[in-house]
């Protein structure tokens, strides 16, 4: 796979149309990329199947995402579940991540700092008093003092990283 400065490209032909994906680079090395090709009558066609790396580290554990990012909250969600946790959410307000908890049948949680230009705290305080472990995933600087045992990624982040953090802290 050919990567730029940009990110790696991802295209698709198919039926006289054709998708192209730029993936930004930190999310280049989150997938393995097959290529295929597929000799019509008159042009070679490259065709790309993107399959994420398997384990099983995470397997019957069930995960609290709160991310307002709806991508960045699909390739965690999707990493996690491949990781083999049940993904909880994700969440993309504090009110529906503190809704998502009501039930308490929460393994540990993945929680971004910065939810629509609101602060996490109530999130994690509430995981704290829950003793449900944590990881917090974020672009910004954060300070963890109240939280000081919770695991902090800073964006972006590996996602094999993420799934290594909450194995351990499980």
């Amino acid at each position: 796979m050919h990567v730029s400065p940009a990110g790696c490209p991802l295209v698709n032909r198919r039926d006289g149309q054709e998708l192209s994906i730029i993936v930004p680079l930190y999310l280049c090395n989150i997938f393995e990329t097959k290529k295929t090709k597929i000799l019509p009558r008159r042009r070679s066609v490259v065709h790309y199947r993107i399959t994420p790396r398997p384990s099983r580290d995470l397997a019957g554990r069930r995960v609290l995402v709160v991310e307002d990012e709806a991508l960045v909250a699909m390739l965690v969600g999707d990493s996690l579940q491949e990781a083999g946790a049940t993904v909880i959410g994700p969440a993309a307000t504090v009110d529906e991540a503190l809704s998502l908890l009501g039930d308490g049948a929460v393994d540990a949680a993945v929680l971004d700092v910065n939810l629509r230009g609101h602060r996490m705290t109530a999130v994690a305080d509430r995981l704290a008093e829950m003793n449900v472990p944590f990881v917090i995933a974020t672009g910004y600087d954060y300070d963890t003092a109240g939280h000081a045992d919770a695991p902090m990624l800073q964006k972006p982040f590996d996602l094999a990283r993420l799934t290594s953090a909450l194995v351990s802290i499980i």
